[in-house]
């Protein structure tokens, strides 16, 4: 028996899988996203240090469910800041 307890406890102490974590990545297959945003706003941004605005990112599982996250979108690089270089950051 305590061997058996023993056993339990390094088991409950081990890192879970990535699939047993995030069943998101547990198929190789592509996956439809949709990625929500103020995006007139941050291709409107020039600015050097631009600031992240609030996204959500969300995806529809096999069975149906959907699942959101919230993120943080900016433009990035140096070209996007020249509105003839880049229109749309």
């Amino acid at each position: 028996m305590l061997i058996a307890l023993a056993s339990a406890s390094i088991f409950a102490l081990m890192p879970p899988t990535a699939a047993a974590k995030d069943p998101l990545f547990t198929d190789a297959a592509p996956i439809e996203l949709t990625l929500n945003a103020p995006f007139r706003d941050i291709t409107r941004d020039r600015d050097p240090d631009p600031e992240y605005r609030p996204g959500k990112l969300g995806y529809t599982d096999t069975v149906g469910n959907e699942t959101w996250f919230d993120v943080g979108i900016r433009p990035r690089g140096k070209s996007r800041r020249d509105k003839k270089a880049c229109r749309f950051p």
